[in-house]
């Protein structure tokens, strides 16, 4: 009963002066244009060659853009390109595929102002310094493509970050998981996720950044602090065992 959805035809008068195919026409075009989701329109398209056709017509999936992205964070503009190109099908999906993709490049990092704060498991030494648990506005934090981190409010603190691959080497300008150095010293490496709203997520085992507003943890359950950590594999706790230590990150030497 919850996916019952009613469907709203044209007016009688504007059926009746179209000739027999056009209110064919007319009538599934209807149809199609107020399907909930891209799957029904995808069922849909199964049933004729008229139907799959209808399925196909451009202004059906720029109807289904504007709805899937109304509430992103980030829709690349590459796909916005092509769905005003009249190539909404392939915006669409294309869309969708990348929402999933953790793989960044350092343009995309940097043309982000993050939001930041601390995970309560950082201590209160640093979450009674971070604005954002004293119910403010959180930090805004932003990487340089060449480098430096800025926005932190502690200004002997001087932090660079990079690339790294699976290993923990250095990797240019494109990867899935980032370090910085804080006064020339490595911090646990930082895995990059996406949110359901198709935001950017950086985070260790302290920190965690947002390329989109932070929400009070209360308003949201996947950015609690447990339900960040779950996105961690072991690796990454280990590191931050190895840095309470003294041990230098893997291959931060190299």
């Amino acid at each position: 009963e919850g996916n019952t959805k009613i469907v709203h035809f044209p007016p009688h008068d504007v059926i009746a002066g179209l000739s027999n195919g056009q209110r064919a026409d007319e009538i599934i075009s209807i149809i199609f244009i107020q399907l909930c989701s891209h799957r029904c329109v995808l069922i849909c398209s199964e049933v004729c060659k008229l139907w799959n056709m209808t399925a196909n017509q451009d202004s059906i999936w720029k109807d289904l853009c504007i709805r899937l992205w109304a509430d992103k964070a980030a829709v690349p503009s590459s796909f916005r390109s092509l769905r005003d190109s009249c190539r909404s099908k392939e915006a669409f999906i294309g869309s969708l595929r990348d929402s999933k993709r953790t793989s960044i490049t350092a343009e995309e990092l940097s043309s982000y102002q993050f939001y930041f704060r601390f995970k309560r498991v950082a201590g209160s030494y640093w979450t009674e310094k971070d604005p954002y648990w004293s119910k403010n506005e959180p930090m805004r934090i932003s990487f340089s493509t060449d480098g430096p981190v800025t926005g932190f409010p502690w200004g002997a603190l001087r932090m660079t970050w990079h690339f790294v691959d699976g290993d923990g080497k250095a990797c240019g300008q494109t990867g899935s998981a980032m370090r910085v150095a804080v006064n020339g010293r490595c911090v646990p490496t930082y895995t990059i996720s996406r949110h359901s709203n198709w935001g950017i997520i950086l985070q260790n085992t302290w920190v965690v950044y947002l390329s989109f507003p932070m929400p009070r943890i209360e308003d949201d359950d996947s950015l609690t602090d447990s339900a960040l950590d779950a996105l961690l594999d072991d690796e990454r706790w280990a590191e931050a065992l190895e840095y309470n230590r003294g041990a230098p990150m893997p291959h931060e030497r190299d």
